[in-house]
């Protein structure tokens, strides 16, 4: 996410990007002398806004399955490399 503040208000940029319950509360950026910001625009990313996608995965099963497929690359030789 981003956040843009400026002279002609707060602007929040959700990206790809997904919060699970109580998520936001532990923003620090989000808030401001103890609670959220005030923010004038926000784009959300609706890429999975569709019926196909009711189901999507948690974070966590998102890096299981990354570390899987991260896993069974590196094990085929020494030159099966990832960069992060």
């Amino acid at each position: 996410m981003f956040l843009f503040q400026g002279n002609n208000g707060t602007v929040l940029y959700t990206g790809d990007f997904r919060l699970a319950q109580g998520e936001a509360a532990r923003m620090e950026l989000l808030h401001s002398g103890g609670r959220v910001k005030d923010i004038q625009s926000v784009y959300l990313d609706t890429t999975f806004c569709d019926p196909r996608f009711y189901q999507i995965p948690s974070r966590e099963e998102c890096l299981r399955g990354v570390l899987e497929l991260v896993r069974s690359w590196i094990t085929r030789s020494p030159y099966h490399v990832v960069w992060l």
